[in-house]
């Protein structure tokens, strides 16, 4: 394994590299431990980690993201924190932003402010505004949801299962109580 730390990093190997920093490092058919830039373009490549102001992945995954901006093109990612993401014909197991706009996008889960989906599949979906079109979730906790969704459990289910859930303890623990004192009598 080697190190990279120019201004300027072109990675354009085969050969797997423990970490790459700089200004602008531009990733192609390779695999990285870490990267560190202001800009990584990423392209047919794995990183384990890229912390970065500005993202740009395609036909590439990443266990840990960490940027202000992301976009990711036919990518993948296990983790993704940032500001905004931006991301086409994609897979994220989590991904927490500010914004989201996603596009043919498979998802575990969505925590954000915002969202704009298109055409996407999301485990749990959390967000306050949702703009949706042809989308399906299986858990929807949403402030205000704008546009198709189709959803197995949506924020008033949620809320009521907690509700009946609640209450069905509550009884279950009086009643064991209440059993268990009558027979020390």
């Amino acid at each position: 394994m080697s190190e990279i730390d120019p201004s300027n990093a072109d990675v354009v190997e085969e050969e797997e590299i423990e970490s790459v920093s700089g200004d602008a490092v531009n990733l192609e058919d390779t695999s990285v431990g870490k990267v560190i830039a202001e800009l990584a373009r990423v392209n047919s490549s794995y990183a384990d980690q890229i912390t970065a102001s500005e993202i740009d992945m395609r036909q590439s995954a990443a266990r840990l993201i960490k940027a202000d901006h992301c976009k990711m093109d036919s990518s993948a990612a296990a983790s993704v924190q940032a500001t905004t993401i931006h991301a086409a014909d994609s897979v994220l197991a989590v991904a927490s932003a500010g914004t989201i706009e996603a596009e043919g996008c498979v998802a575990a889960m969505l925590n954000t402010q915002s969202a704009q989906l298109n055409d996407a599949r999301v485990g749990v979906m959390v967000a306050k505004e949702l703009e949706a079109n042809s989308v399906s979730t299986g858990i929807l906790l949403a402030g205000q949801v704008n546009g198709e969704v189709q959803t197995i459990v949506d924020t008033p289910r949620a809320l009521l299962a907690g509700i009946v859930a609640g209450a069905v303890t509550g009884l279950t623990l009086f009643a064991l109580k209440s059993l268990a004192g009558k027979r020390r009598v």
